[in-house]
């Protein structure tokens, strides 16, 4: 490393010439590879996550060794699984429900069953990836699109810091302010 100073700062660049600029270049890009391979997981699954973000920690990028990683996943609606009761929703809400429900779920009977082993095996993953665990949170579309007002703190966290590593194409964010970042 060399530092210059600039002003009232010290600004440091990395001397590329060390045997160790190497290592030290791979070490600061270890949270993009570690995006790139939830991106590829996530990617493969069958069915796919209509979102996936991690946040907490692990996205703002000041969780220490012991920290967990943090990932909410918006899985599509399952057969047979029930809405969150609502109240007085207006038509067209009403209407962008039904659509998305329609339209986002999968076809494959057994979807609900492969989606829970796919999260089985995401924390064993990431555990092996990182040494660190994982904690997913797991909402339904409805739970998505209407979340209760317990769940805004954790939304709200989400839009703050989250990085976004999955998002299906029309996916309407509801009153939750998605996040956007990474």
């Amino acid at each position: 490393m060399r530092a210059t100073v600039m002003g009232r700062n010290q600004v440091h660049e990395l001397n590329r010439d060390h045997v160790a600029a190497q290592i030290a270049v791979a070490l600061a890009g270890l949270r993009g590879e570690l995006w790139a391979r939830f991106r590829n997981e996530l990617d493969s699954w069958r069915p796919k996550p209509l979102y996936a973000c991690v946040f907490g920690s692990a996205a703002r990028g000041d969780g220490g060794v012991d920290s967990d990683i943090d990932l909410l996943l918006v899985h599509p609606p399952f057969a047979g699984e029930k809405a969150p009761g609502r109240v007085s929703p207006t038509l067209r809400e009403a209407i962008a429900d039904a659509v998305g429900a329609a339209v986002m779920a999968p076809a494959e009977p057994d979807a609900a069953s492969r989606w829970e082993d796919q999260l089985s095996n995401l924390h064993d993953l990431v555990e092996r990836w990182t040494g660190n665990p994982l904690q997913i949170v797991d909402l339904s579309f409805s739970e998505w699109r209407h979340p209760p007002s317990a769940h805004q703190p954790l939304l709200d966290g989400v839009a703050r810091d989250g990085i976004e590593l999955r998002k299906a194409r029309g996916l309407a964010m509801g009153s939750t302010a998605g996040a956007a970042h990474g």
